[in-house]
């Protein structure tokens, strides 16, 4: 399995931003709780979804609290493919700082080429999300921690290959003029038909808040970081748009644009999330 000096310096770059992240909230350990996030609010008291975007958020939803997120996504690829899906993840609250997860790409639609059509359900996705208490403070960044794994479920022409677990970190920033930072590196441990390998996936957004409800982001992401035998890395410039409705109400839109081969041409996503 040989990387790239780029696969190279992105997973540097991960496991740098893991330390880095750690060893600044550790610092904050022992301040006293804030009552809000340092991006979104605490688990009690508005909505912050993962959607839109691969830099996802580090908060839980908070103790017996039920989130639900949707989009409907369009992908292009060139004169390759397109392809529709239904990306969802449902979210619950085990405590304020652990919450249970299941995730899916649902039901796709597949136009390749040379006329070929596909149609199935896509793999089941089972994880965890522990939010750090003692982070967010001080400057310090709310550190988030995703354990899941990708189980094969869907239908045969979408399955992966066995149990697929995968750990990653979220770290946001709060920055002056209501700008924001998000750090997403992580390690998933594939298998993309020729065997397993430790792959990776990383993700750097940078938001800004307009007025109470709205915030639009822009991210730089390699979400599939893999040898070249086994697919290659893939990476692709984000921009998003999100606007809350309600402070447990939340719709979206993001687009994704590939920036090599291994990544599709262009992602499109509208998004609806609610939290009960």
């Amino acid at each position: 399995m040989k990387y790239n000096r780029a696969e190279r310096i992105i997973a540097t770059v991960a496991a740098i931003g893991i330390v880095a992240s750690l060893s600044i909230s550790a610092r904050a350990n022992d301040t006293e709780p804030a009552t809000d996030s340092v991006v979104d609010g605490s688990p009690t008291n508005v909505i912050a979804p993962d959607q839109p975007g691969y830099a996802f958020s580090s908060q839980t939803v908070g103790a017996g609290r039920f989130e639900f997120e949707t989009s409907l996504e369009r992908d292009v690829d060139g004169g390759d493919y397109r392809a529709w899906l239904a990306p969802t993840l449902l979210r619950y609250g085990l405590t304020d700082n652990l919450e249970a997860r299941l995730a899916s790409s649902t039901y796709t639609l597949y136009d390749g080429q040379f006329g070929t059509h596909a149609a199935g359900w896509n793999d089941v996705n089972l994880g965890v999300k522990y939010h750090l208490p003692s982070s967010g403070q001080n400057g310090a960044p709310s550190i988030g921690f995703l354990l899941n794994a990708a189980v094969p479920s869907g239908s045969h022409v979408f399955r992966g290959s066995g149990v697929r677990p995968a750990l990653a970190m979220s770290a946001e920033w709060s920055l002056p003029q209501n700008y924001s930072l998000a750090l997403a590196p992580g390690l998933v441990y594939d298998n993309a038909g020729n065997g397993r390998y430790v792959g990776g996936l990383f993700a750097v957004a940078l938001g800004k808040d307009i007025g109470q409800a709205a915030h639009v982001f822009v991210e730089l992401a390699a979400p599939r970081i893999a040898p070249r035998s086994d697919g290659g890395t893939s990476y692709s410039f984000d921009v998003g748009y999100t606007y809350r409705l309600a402070p447990n109400t939340q719709v979206d839109v993001g687009a994704n644009f590939g920036l090599n081969k291994q990544t599709p041409d262009v992602q499109m996503a509208f998004g609806f999330s609610q939290r009960w």
